[in-house]
């Protein structure tokens, strides 16, 4: 009996030791895959080289280290990682003294807080707390709890107040200068009361109180998901810079600076990076990452002028040729400063910009930096003989085209309502060896919504439909894949036919895409597919279309629904004049969780269903193209005029 145990145990560590080795094996290939992508250019003087940052190099080794390493069988290199660990045998069962009390102090815990919540009964939640304070783990949020309820009735507890700030000051070190009014900040984060939390905050905007660099950092990296909190946020900097003996880390400098420039708060940002260059706070020092923060910033707001006129000053151009750091750093800061000229469509400075670095500092110009290029001159409807000549140039430089250029360039000429020009973009990438992904749906949709022409858009719907369909019918246990590009590919596509690569023949896609399960990871072509429908149909297909939608989503694991979609139908319904009858049914879907909307996001959605019923929409897409070719025309015959 015994020998068949010791078999058993035998087999079964042998096949826990087989699993283990083909995870750590796949790991590697997939971190040697990623490790593909930490290609950087150098000039040109000094040739092509990979390089990557010593934190990306540091990371990937750990990672590497730790994965063929470390197993959770007896036989182990090293004993340091068990040591951090849990006995994983015994979690389930917690039994003797220990087990005991873990039950007592949970107990205890769920009474104060049963207290606590009537306002009668705080002073009495306050006393057991201090009466068994020893006995509670030191990260309990009871106390945390009972700040904020204090707070609420502080008239009439304010030395129960008092001393619940001083302990939790005393129980966290280093947090003896905090206020009761940053602490409340504190509390609010750690317990999750979002609403509270911004309340709190748009007062210390009227009523002022310093808070800690650390606290600031909290609250920036809480206030960056939607514009509203961003406006806040710059709101509550604005107040915490006028205290002289402010003293914020570079961290806090630098989120603040970023969410000033994408809340449209130039003014903020360039007096905070006025305050960095006077050298106002201590141990924040101006350097290439201010100087990124501020040429993107003005970039994406449309001061390419101001912009470029930073990025000139802060270029050495002596080290730029004699330091591969300085050139590298260089680099990247022109990348940024391109990407964010073609983020606000300044087509002519970005041109200004590429020809610069490229002829006047002699760096070879990257791929994402032709990818910004390209990009926004497609956007801008320019002839196909300019991006040829920029394709020229990426052979002159040996920078290979990237998947992410072609998509910049179609989508592009797509908002343009080119279609064939979309189409001559979709045979150069056959010629190129890209594969279609979802931007060619995305051109299609979009590009036939800007010419006014439904039978098209139709055949692109119908194609989504049917690949999702069938992609609902499959019973594979397969996990679905995601294909992220040619190395990292799932399962071999069939080959596609000559006219797949074309708008007019939406049909022979059909099996490359259900094949490649493409569609159901990219919910932006369900958010486009809506917004189409709504522009351009009338409410009964919007409806039908968003009930086949909700099934095909409760069928298909990979396919979960976002805000965007949610937002889309909102507009689409709008349109329609839908939205007054199913108002109720938006705002549900807006609140429950598994729709990954955040209290931010909520709040704005539910504002944005406000506006919409009030007809504030934006433009259809049809109408845009039209106004856009009117004044074309009115600019050309001005200048025939002139």
């Amino acid at each position: 009996m015994a020998s068949k145990k010791h078999s058993g145990r035998t087999n079964n560590t042998a096949a826990m030791q087989v699993e283990l080795l083909s995870t750590k094996i796949q790991m590697l290939s997939l971190a040697t895959q990623c490790r593909q992508y930490t290609t950087l250019r150098l000039p040109r003087s000094q040739g092509s080289l990979p390089v990557a940052s010593l934190t990306t190099f540091t990371l990937w080794a750990r990672t590497m280290h730790t994965l063929l390493t470390f197993s959770p069988q007896d036989r182990v290199t090293s004993a340091a990682p068990l040591l951090r660990m849990k006995n994983a045998s015994s979690r389930g069962y917690v039994t003797g003294s220990h087990g005991r009390k873990a039950a007592l102090v949970a107990g205890r815990e769920r009474e104060i807080e049963q207290l606590a919540g009537s306002t009668q009964t705080v002073g009495r939640a306050v006393a057991m707390y201090r009466d068994s304070m020893e006995g509670l783990p030191k990260h309990s949020l009871t106390p945390w709890m009972l700040l904020s309820q204090c707070y609420d009735v502080r008239m009439s507890l304010s030395a129960e107040l008092r001393w619940l700030a001083d302990s939790l000051c005393m129980l966290h070190g280093g947090m003896g200068r905090h206020s009761v009014e940053e602490l409340l900040v504190l509390a609010y984060l750690k317990l999750d009361q979002q609403h509270r939390l911004r309340e709190w905050l748009a007062g210390l905007t009227v009523s002022p109180v310093r808070l800690s660099s650390p606290t600031m950092v909290l609250v920036l990296a809480q206030l960056q998901g939607t514009p509203g909190d961003r406006q806040l946020a710059c709101r509550l900097w604005e107040t915490q810079i006028r205290f002289a003996d402010l003293a914020p880390s570079q961290t806090c400098v630098l989120m603040a600076m970023r969410l000033a420039m994408h809340a449209q708060r130039v003014d903020l940002a360039v007096d905070t990076y006025k305050m960095v260059l006077a050298c106002r706070w201590v141990g924040v020092r101006a350097g290439f990452w201010a100087e990124k923060v501020i040429v993107y910033g003005l970039a994406i707001n449309g001061r390419a002028r101001e912009a470029f006129e930073v990025a000139l000053a802060t270029t050495n151009v002596q080290k730029v040729a004699s330091s591969e750091t300085a050139a590298l750093q260089t680099l990247h800061k022109y990348e940024l400063l391109l990407s964010g000229l073609s983020r606000s469509r300044c087509a002519e400075d970005a041109e200004a910009v590429f020809a610069y670095v490229r002829d006047d500092l002699g760096l070879r110009p990257s791929a994402s930096m032709y990818t910004s290029l390209v990009g926004v001159l497609a956007i801008g409807g320019v002839e196909w003989e300019a991006i040829e000549h920029y394709l020229g140039l990426m052979r002159e430089d040996q920078v290979q085209p990237t998947e992410a250029l072609w998509r910049r360039v179609l989508l592009g000429y797509a908002k343009n309502g080119n279609a064939e020009l979309c189409d001559r973009v979709l045979g150069e990438m056959a010629t190129a060896g890209v594969r279609p992904s979802y931007a060619v749906v995305l051109a299609a949709l979009d590009a036939y919504a800007h010419q006014g022409n439904l039978d098209m858009a139709a055949r692109w719907m119908r194609l989504v439909f049917n690949t999702m369909r069938q992609q609902a019918q499959l019973e594979s246990v397969e996990p679905h894949m995601v294909n992220i590009g040619p190395t990292l590919r799932g399962i071999d596509s069939r080959p596609l036919s000559a006219t797949a690569w074309s708008l007019e023949q939406p049909e022979a896609l059909e099996p490359y895409f259900t094949d490649n399960r493409e569609l159901v990871w990219h919910r932006s072509v369900l958010a486009l597919l809506l917004d189409v429908l709504g522009e351009m149909s009338d409410g009964h297909q919007v409806v039908q279309a968003w009930q086949e939608i909700e099934h095909l989503s409760l069928h298909i694991r990979s396919l979960r629904l976002s805000p965007h979609v949610y937002m889309a139908l909102t507009r689409a319904l709008a349109r329609q004049g839908l939205l007054s009858t199913y108002e109720t049914r938006v705002c549900e879907a807006i609140g429950q969780p598994q729709n990954g909307f955040t209290y931010a996001q909520r709040v704005e959605a539910v504002e944005y269903v406000q506006t919409c019923l009030r007809g504030h929409l934006p433009a259809r897409r049809v109408v845009a193209s039209r106004q856009a070719a009117q004044e074309q025309e009115t600019e050309e015959q001005s200048g025939l005029d002139a």
